[in-house]
């Protein structure tokens, strides 16, 4: 069923849509301002201060951190053809 996954500092909420109930809480320590989350539902990216942050959805667990360009707001995925579109 539809699930909803927003930045609730600190850590992430992963809310049912049906009526709103928390389903799940990750990265209790991360103060995200934004989120994407991978086609397939496994990961979260969160940009928290001057990093991203890839996060397993499934357990919470950080997969990767990666350097954050300054001034940074948002994240945008891409879809993993976009480099080779003209």
């Amino acid at each position: 069923s539809p699930r909803l996954t927003l930045p609730a500092p600190p850590g992430i909420a992963r809310l049912q849509t049906t009526d709103l109930a928390l389903r799940a809480w990750r990265a209790p320590d991360l103060s995200s301002r934004s989120l994407a989350i991978s086609s397939d539902g496994s990961q979260l990216y969160a940009l928290a201060g001057d990093e991203v942050v890839v996060i397993d959805a499934r357990t919470g667990a950080t997969l990767a951190r990666y350097a954050a360009p300054v001034g940074a707001r948002a994240l945008r995925l891409l879809p993993n053809d976009a480099a080779t579109r003209p």
